[in-house]
């Protein structure tokens, strides 16, 4: 499948993660490096920067470059190629909110909770928590805190809800197949 044209990405937030020594697999990150861009699915957006997977189901995060903001600004979005009903769902509204969404949360698999109530965004953070691998998920935080300038979210529940009402926080999304158009953006429930 032809991509779109790659951002340069030299000197940003996104190649540092790409290049970082960093385990993230207890925070349900398996991959992430230059190599995950070559996983590609129909569903990839062909304008989208892949930066991490999950290693289950060909599921991916990437970075959709929005005209006016550098790549770091652009918007994040989770891509679950085996996922119909959602099979692009918007994440975080830059890379940096990427990253600090999945520390407060203790995982990154947060997009998978869709929550629809402040509690149950608090329930998916407490089982995030209860996994075995703790050492290990707080030793990546501090890593990711070490490298990358991460925010604190007072609200988090109300800042994700936010950001995603906030169409300003979304990017054009170029698809190969006609078949898989924006009416197939997934979203939170709210």
């Amino acid at each position: 499948m032809a991509s779109a044209k790659q951002p340069d990405i030299r000197g940003t937030l996104i190649d540092k993660f790409l290049t970082i020594e960093i385990n993230l697999d207890s925070m349900s990150i398996a991959y992430h490096g230059r190599d995950v861009n070559e996983w590609r699915y129909d569903s990839t957006p062909k304008n989208a920067l892949i930066t991490a997977s999950t290693g289950v189901d060909g599921c991916h995060y990437c970075v959709v470059p929005k005209e006016g903001l550098s790549v770091d600004e652009s918007p994040i979005y989770y891509i679950s190629p085996m996922d119909w009903d959602d099979t692009v769902i918007w994440v975080a509204k830059d890379f940096v909110d990427f990253l600090s969404i999945g520390v407060a949360m203790g995982s990154f698999t947060y997009i998978s909770c869709h929550p629809s109530s402040k509690e149950e965004l608090m329930q998916f953070v407490e089982e995030a928590w209860l996994e075995d691998n703790e050492s290990e998920k707080k030793e990546a935080i501090k890593l990711l805190e070490k490298h990358f300038p991460l925010r604190r979210y007072c609200g988090l529940y109300e800042h994700i809800t936010e950001s995603y009402k906030n169409v300003n926080n979304h990017a054009e999304l170029e698809f190969e197949m006609q078949s898989i158009s924006t009416s197939r953006l997934g979203h939170y429930s709210m």
